[in-house]
């Protein structure tokens, strides 16, 4: 602890370190985030079990879990841009510890929209300008899941466009997907992982502006199912 409260030092990163005995978890960390104490009460949650590393070497006798600091940034969510990064290998787990799928590898290789895997969602939210409706997905040779923007007025918002989400459940995993993103300014086509409440968030968008880039954004607020925090 000492050896990484010196590092810390040395880097001028901002830190705080809570202590498992606190019983008002909510005042040291918004004194130090200097914001308002939210209206309900510090949510209490059982800590996950760590999981622990895979330290096996690859094929070319290289340690897999090496990392350097980076020339520009030292922030824990910027990876180097040269080569392909496999995140940071763990030993795989089957003891179920929250997630419903937890242990298990699923593999949706069809549109099974009558199944419980998938469905189009019919709602919208703040901010967005479009309401997703059903009818704006449709699929292309088999294969292909098309999502259609169109200007309608539908009520509530002067666009409609189309999400589709999975109805399965996931504590942790990789997640791939092949985008076509639409290069419309003001568009953005994204995929995101989601958890209503409370609100946890991991955004991957593509500005239409210029599709080259990428928007990420990580939103965490604490608590079990059915907890309402919301302050992104």
């Amino acid at each position: 602890m000492a050896q990484l409260v010196r590092d810390l030092q040395r880097h001028s990163v901002k830190y705080l370190f809570v202590s498992a005995e606190e019983r008002d978890g909510w005042a040291n960390l918004c004194e130090f985030l200097e914001c308002e104490r939210p209206v309900g009460a510090y949510p209490p949650i059982a800590d996950q079990r760590r999981r622990r590393l895979d330290m096996r070497e690859d094929g070319d006798g290289r340690d897999r879990v090496k990392s350097k600091r980076l020339k520009f940034d030292s922030a824990p969510w910027t990876i180097e841009r040269s080569g392909e990064w496999q995140g940071v290998p763990t030993v795989r787990s089957d003891a179920c510890c929250g997630g419903s799928q937890q242990g298990k590898e699923i593999l949706t290789e069809e549109w099974d929209f009558g199944s419980e895997h998938w469905t189009c969602r019919d709602d919208t939210f703040p901010s967005n300008l479009v309401l997703f409706q059903p009818q704006n997905f449709r699929i292309e040779d088999d294969i292909y899941g098309v999502l259609t923007l169109r200007r309608k007025n539908a009520h509530v918002r002067n666009y409609t466009s189309a999400s589709i989400s999975s109805q399965q459940r996931f504590l942790y995993g990789k997640f791939e997907a092949k985008i076509k993103p639409a290069p419309v300014s003001g568009v953005i086509t994204g995929m995101f992982l989601h958890r209503s409440t409370p609100r946890q968030e991991i955004d991957v968008e593509f500005l239409g502006r210029d599709c080259k880039m990428i928007l990420t954004n990580v939103y965490y607020n604490p608590g079990v199912d059915g907890s309402k925090f919301d302050y992104g």
